[in-house]
């Protein structure tokens, strides 16, 4: 009996020995992957943040109420679970290794050209939005009618080059929770979408009436 739980003890070992190996093999391997995430990362946060910070300095007061404030805070609480994880992956890799999914180089790699190209239209959107930029379906108070840029093409750049940004985070940390979770952030911003253009239609009318019949919401619209 002694001899069976050493051997089984020794099996447990090299069990978890191997496992610990495995991990650390994978953390060194995705080093390249967390240092163009990061890179990626800190170009967002440097060219976006500076559009909210203008918006902001408006002084008008941005409710969430027309959004609905359930609605509100499990669309947030799903953005912090994602950037949890992202940022785990980044600083902690271990963490969020029973997460991980096995994908191609190239895949992954794929990742960072969509990241940048998402990145690209969200910064194009931005600044064309100007001071009209806000996180709900508010419209200020001294709201301008946008069609130029990248809206003459869509509806909602933002949201389309926000997906692109989320797929590349996906595909750089290769994980299931940045995956469903930015899958459930993009569903809850698309079912949001309706009440935003809605609220647009108050404010300016006939002429988003006509903005919407020739532009698509996420693709654009091709003529017949």
């Amino acid at each position: 009996m002694g001899t069976a739980r050493r051997r089984l003890r020794v099996c447990n070992g090299l069990v978890t020995s191997w496992f610990g190996v495995a991990i650390i093999c994978r953390m060194a391997n995705d080093l390249p992957y967390r240092f163009a995430l990061g890179l990626l990362l800190v170009a967002t946060v440097r060219i976006l943040v500076p559009f909210r910070v203008r918006a902001a300095k408006g002084g008008e007061k941005i409710t969430h109420q027309d959004e609905g404030l359930l609605f509100a805070a499990v669309l947030r609480l799903a953005g912090l679970v994602c950037w949890i994880t992202v940022f785990a992956f980044l600083f902690y890799p271990a963490a969020v290794e029973r997460t991980a999914m096995t994908l191609p180089a190239g895949v992954r790699w794929s990742g960072l050209a969509l990241g940048v190209v998402g990145l690209a239209i969200t910064q194009r959107a931005f600044t064309h939005l100007g001071h009209n930029v806000t996180d709900t379906v508010v419209v200020r108070q001294n709201a301008t009618f946008v069609s130029t840029g990248p809206y003459r093409y869509v509806r909602h750049p933002f949201y389309c080059g926000a997906a692109l940004l989320l797929a590349g985070m996906v595909l750089l940390t290769s994980n299931v929770t940045v995956g469903v979770m930015g899958a459930f952030i993009l569903t809850m911003l698309a079912l949001r979408t309706p009440r935003e253009e809605q609220r647009l239609v108050d404010r300016f009318g006939d002429e988003y009436r006509r903005y919407q019949a020739k532009t698509g919401r996420f693709f654009p619209r091709i003529a017949a």
